[in-house]
């Protein structure tokens, strides 16, 4: 008798464990993948709002006040031409937007 109870809880434990390992990974991945949206969403956002504003007034000045406001954000900014040459950017990032940016020649 002793057996058969041990083996129907380790039989119980392991359902439970299997079920509960499949229902957080899938909250762990629910969570993960909301929350790449959300920072997603903001950036565009914050990219959206620099754009909006430049469209109004390209000015040097409203360009520099855009890089000098981005220098100090976690974020980092690169501003090109029509031609995708870059004309102005924020602290440390010309050599990785050269490599990323992809320039006409």
């Amino acid at each position: 008798m002793r057996n058969l109870s041990f083996k129907l809880g380790l039989l119980f434990f392991v359902f439970v464990l299997g079920i509960e390992t499949v229902l957080f990974a899938s909250l762990y991945v629910t969570l993960v993948n909301a929350r790449i949206n959300e920072e997603f969403e903001q950036l565009l956002a914050r990219g959206n709002n620099h754009r909006d504003v430049l469209e109004k007034s390209y000015y040097p000045s409203t360009l520099e006040h855009v890089v000098m406001m981005e220098s100090e954000a976690e974020t980092d900014v690169v501003i090109t031409d029509a031609k995708r040459n870059i004309l102005y950017f924020s602290d440390h990032i010309l050599p990785f937007a050269k490599k990323i940016i992809p320039h006409e020649c």
